[in-house]
């Protein structure tokens, strides 16, 4: 008889209802499904979704705004924190916090850059050990052999699998690959999954992979990575509509008052309503990003790309969006810190060797204009216009300096040397086309290392994507399974939610066979 598998899912807003759908492929395809629980965010998702009042299977829920309700009403004592602490890696708790960007940054956070820590310290402890004790208890009623989740985000995610970690539970997360659209149930948070370095070892691609592998590279030059879910929109600038606003506003203007009304969506930290949201959406960012990009004109020290070879040898950092995980989790130190982190960029270079800097085009408008300034402050630091293509500054910068995005995967494939200032997916290619760099004192050191010590491995960069390929799903999460208007898709509709979830079913219980016979 087969044995039944257990399973704990760590989910986001939607994401519960993929895994939902993919609970129901596994019991088509004759799995044997045994206890089920899952962790949820964001209750007016989860209150609205058809797909979770029609389930019908088993699941024990727990969610992030009970937690949250809890933690207001019972307060923690230092030792208590610090027992549960103990069996966790080192900030554990510190870093579920800082993960998650309603917590450390606020409800409104997505829409404008705010720093302001909206609980107090006393609430932010506990918060995380009233999840700590949900938690352990849920794990000790599910028993689950794996859990599995997506991109953490959220406190409960994050310190979900470092307890889980804590008790050897394997933990799988779907990540995107940033190659078309393959995703990957990875068995790190962050950094390169085990299973792509078993793949690269073993070196037995498959031809077809290889052609593909090739392919990207060739096209990645021309035109960088072009991936599944990425935002159509946001690269082109946003669009200042008054009247088609003002259309909206009595829909917005509804579901704040039925939020209002709603005792538990009225105290959903993750919920930050609708009245705000359209006011930044369509108001404040737009016109606050003409306005920025106005100012910038003016600066001094802003570049084009049509004078970029004025300045003679210069090393390329694109910005990191702020919140983002790629920044929270893969790039901690920095966090709320790039400019710092900028200012040591700057001063670590060769003599004569300038910084060039581009803003990551979903934070033009929600940033400031005092942190652009800031920025023109620091000596040997310069700008370029936000909306320029990546491709052509990575092109004729002498290297590229990133935290964790993916313009240092393009440059790697582009032949251009790369210094990882953070914990991207890509941070373990082989050879000398990176170096990784975790101590500010050492960064000058690094960099004439790597200059010094570079040479591009065309062999090592298509093993690598030959890993990615054979170790992951094709499948369109955004597009498809997560209805997401406005991003890139691969399948434009040819394939149903019901194929990809198939696929993803499949591909799942190969990942939890693997993790599982370690």
């Amino acid at each position: 008889m087969t044995k039944q598998l257990n399973i704990i899912a760590l989910t986001q807003g939607a994401n519960i209802n993929v895994f939902l759908g993919l609970l129901e492929q596994l019991k088509e395809t004759g799995h044997a499904v045994g206890k089920v629980g899952a962790l949820v965010s964001f209750a007016r998702n989860f209150m609205e979704s058809e797909i979770v009042r029609d389930y019908q299977g088993d699941i024990t829920y727990l969610k992030e705004w009970d937690v949250v309700e809890k933690s207001r009403q019972q307060r923690v004592s230092k030792p208590d924190i610090r027992r549960i602490e103990d069996d966790l890696t080192p900030a554990a708790m510190w870093n579920a916090i800082l993960g998650d960007r309603r917590l450390i940054y606020g409800k409104r956070s997505k829409f404008v850059q705010d720093y302001r820590v909206h609980f107090t310290d006393e609430e932010l402890w506990s918060i995380v050990y009233q999840f700590s004790l949900a938690f352990g208890e849920m794990l000790d009623l599910i028993k689950p052999d794996v859990i599995v989740g997506f991109t953490p985000v959220t406190f409960g995610e994050l310190l979900g699998l470092e307890i889980a970690a804590s008790r050897g539970i394997p933990t799988l997360q779907l990540h995107s690959s940033r190659i078309q659209n393959y995703f990957a149930l990875h068995d790190v948070v962050s950094g390169t999954s085990r299973h792509f370095l078993d793949l690269m070892k073993a070196d037995k691609f498959k031809s077809e992979s290889r052609e593909v592998a090739q392919k990207i590279i060739h096209d990645t030059s021309k035109k960088g990575l072009i991936y599944e879910g990425a935002n159509k929109s946001i690269a082109k600038g946003r669009k200042f509509e008054p009247l088609k606003a003002m259309k909206e506003l009595p829909g917005y203007i509804k579901g704040e008052i039925n939020k209002f009304r709603n005792p538990v969506l009225r105290r959903d930290h993750h919920d930050p309503g609708f009245i705000w949201p359209w006011f930044y959406l369509n108001w404040r960012q737009p016109l606050a990003e003409r306005y920025i990009k106005a100012r910038l004109e003016f600066s001094g020290r802003l570049v084009g790309l049509n004078n970029i070879e004025e300045l003679g040898e210069f090393c390329f950092f694109p910005l990191q969006s702020e919140p983002e995980v790629s920044l929270q989790v893969l790039g901690r130190p920095y966090h709320k810190n790039q400019i710092e982190l900028l200012r040591n960029v700057a001063a670590s270079l060769p003599a004569g060797m300038k910084l060039v800097v581009k803003e990551h085009p979903r934070s033009l408008g929600l940033r400031p204009y005092s942190f652009y300034k800031t920025l023109f402050d620091i000596p040997n630091l310069y700008l370029v216009d936000v909306h320029a293509p990546s491709i052509p500054m990575v092109s004729a910068c002498k290297f590229v300096a990133v935290i964790s995005g993916t313009i240092g995967f393009e440059a790697v494939m582009m032949g251009k040397p790369v210094l990882i200032l953070g914990h991207p997916k890509y941070e373990d290619i082989p050879g000398k086309m990176t170096r990784k760099c975790y101590d500010l004192f050492e960064m000058p050191k690094d960099i004439r290392t790597l200059l010094k010590t570079y040479k591009f491995d065309a062999k090592h960069i298509e093993s690598f994507i030959c890993a990615l390929i054979e170790g992951s799903v094709a499948i369109d999460l955004y597009s498809n399974l997560l209805k997401k208007p406005g991003r890139h898709s691969f399948q434009d509709g040819q394939v149903s939610v019901e194929e990809d979830l198939q696929k993803l079913a499949g591909y799942t219980m190969r990942r939890i066979d693997e993790v599982r016979a370690k």
